[in-house]
């Protein structure tokens, strides 16, 4: 997908997200045009539908499918060789300058921030923050920062506020 996910209904950042059938989302300063400029953020168990299977749709429209660790980690190794995927740390030569606005990948990703567990916002302009759809207690994620060529690999609470790329099936 070439844009943040922004799908649901806003719901402010103080309040936690319910398995009620219903898409909640966060908008970064409980403000709506900034999902509509930049996506929503959501917590995993929304993301996913309250169900814990890797790969799921999830959200995503049909036909499309929240990516795993291990699809995220496809996409970097093709971008930048030197990425060892399973390492939790800042990985690779220029991964996060290639997915960056203006990189050369065409994933363009928009530093918004995201949502944190007190029901904060965060990080505009700073941070990129992206959800997988493998977890084992913790949910793995990826950050992009304005600061570093790398891309890091995450192990985040569940309860953060995240963005999304959905990937075709």
């Amino acid at each position: 997908m070439e844009e943040n996910l922004n799908i649901g209904t806003k719901i402010n950042g103080t309040s936690s997200s319910s398995n009620n059938g219903e898409i909640e989302k966060y908008c970064f300063n409980d403000l709506e045009a900034n999902c509509t400029s930049d996506g929503g953020f959501y917590t995993w168990d929304e993301i996913m539908e309250y169900n814990s299977i890797a790969g799921s749709q999830g959200i995503c429209p049909d036909d499309w499918q929240i990516p795993t660790h291990t699809e995220w980690c496809t996409m970097e190794q093709y971008l930048d060789p030197t990425i060892v995927c399973d390492d939790v740390a800042w990985r690779g030569t220029d991964i996060g300058a290639q997915l960056k606005i203006g990189g050369t990948s065409g994933f363009n990703a928009l530093l918004t921030g995201g949502r944190y567990w007190d029901g904060s916002f965060q990080y505009n302009n700073v941070y990129a923050y992206f959800w997988t759809s493998s977890s084992s207690g913790t949910a793995v994620s990826r950050h992009i920062v304005n600061s570093q060529t790398g891309v890091y690999r995450a192990n985040s609470t569940k309860t953060f506020g995240l963005s999304v790329r959905c990937v075709k099936d």
